[in-house]
């Protein structure tokens, strides 16, 4: 009999550490060795900030070994001071953009510490601060920040290849996070699921420390958050455990009639079964209570697979994920495109190989 876990083994410790159900946390028995693997694989699904507000969520505590404990602890410290930092700079940012009027919408992690979202504000780890404008307040905002230091940083966003929904990241040499404007929610395939419109006429206005944000309506939120969830399961093959974390969150504050609404703008746009696909995913893996919706076979079946995959063979997702990802990268934009883009900047390139052969790696040393 098996004496270590493998690496589906600790995919399904961590998926139960995320979950709300602490019978389903197997602490005892395990070594320290691991749970230093254990704490190695929270820090690759940018987690390692929420165990100590899981393992007290769950009344687990004191049954983890006291390093993993204290661990989970210091983790959770330095991801305080980190919000504190985000925190300090978005009102920055914020009060540079009400001096020409414009009044950032703060979205994702942003809007989940401005929010408390979380009970314990370092749980929620982020690289960005991610607002959303109005298309024609875009070019302001970015000569704004512009003319106060911020920058594009390296690498393909710096050369004004963009991402289809937002403008080129930003960077201050004095700040930490680098900022994304967003002038649209999703990529084309889902836009039509919330347009960014309807996103920035709903959105709730908030005062922090004397400037003024807003943020997304509760739905809008959880749309935003499914969409984001299901993009990058598309374009990478990766399951993010903290997005559905932050979906189940999310899902706490919905009422049926809400949900009703988010069904009617899934079908509306001709994506029911993804809406379908992202929920059942966020109930296998993270313990998020589903909706009172309708789950076809298709969309059960699609989901069971993706969370066989993600506990048993990540790799073979994420090369999945990458391969899908070139070929529709080569169809949108030819081959000749596609190899100047390279040419000029291979940086992508090499990262996506890097990550296949760092998952896979990964993989053999956990199984």
């Amino acid at each position: 009999m098996r004496s270590e876990p493998n690496g589906a083994d600790l995919r399904r410790l961590l998926c139960a550490v995320v979950g709300p159900q602490a019978a389903a946390v197997p602490v005892a028995a395990t070594s320290f060795e691991t749970w230093c693997r254990f704490l190695e694989l929270a820090g690759e699904a940018w987690l390692t900030t929420a165990l100590d507000w899981r393992f007290r969520e769950l009344g687990i505590a004191e049954a983890v070994p006291e390093d993993a404990r204290t661990y989970a602890e210091g983790a959770a410290e330095l991801g305080r001071i980190r919000t504190r930092r985000q925190c300090r700079q978005i009102r920055d940012l914020a009060a540079l953009l009400n001096q020409t009027g414009l009044r950032p919408i703060l979205l994702k992690g942003s809007a989940a510490h401005v929010t408390g979202l979380y009970p314990d504000p370092g749980a929620r780890v982020c690289s960005d601060i991610d607002i959303l404008l109005p298309a024609a307040e875009i070019s302001t905002a970015v000569a704004l920040l512009g003319q106060n230091g911020y920058a594009p940083g390296p690498g393909v966003h710096g050369q004004g290849v963009a991402d289809p929904r937002h403008a080129p990241r930003l960077f201050h040499p004095a700040a930490l996070f680098g900022v994304e404007i967003h002038h649209d929610l999703a990529d084309r395939s889902h836009r039509a699921v919330l347009p960014a419109a309807e996103a920035i006429r709903g959105a709730m206005p908030l005062e922090i420390d004397g400037v003024s944000v807003s943020v997304l309506r509760l739905d809008h939120r959880v749309v935003h958050c499914l969409l984001h969830l299901l993009e990058d399961n598309f374009y990478n093959g990766t399951i993010a455990l903290r997005q559905l974390l932050e979906l189940r969150q999310l899902a706490r504050g919905l009422s049926d009639p809400a949900w009703i609404g988010i069904a009617q703008r899934f079908h509306d746009a001709g994506a029911e079964a993804d809406l379908e696909y992202g929920l059942l995913l966020a109930s296998r893996l993270a313990g998020m209570p589903l909706p009172a919706l309708r789950y076809r076979p298709q969309a059960r079946l699609r989901a069971a697979i993706a969370a066989t995959l993600f506990i048993s063979a990540p790799g073979i997702a994420a090369v999945y994920g990458t391969a899908r990802n070139v070929v529709l990268t080569l169809r949108r934009q030819g081959l000749p495109q596609t190899l100047r883009n390279v040419g000029h900047d291979g940086k992508p390139l090499r990262r996506g190989i890097t990550t296949i052969r760092a998952v896979c790696r990964k993989s053999h040393q956990l199984s």
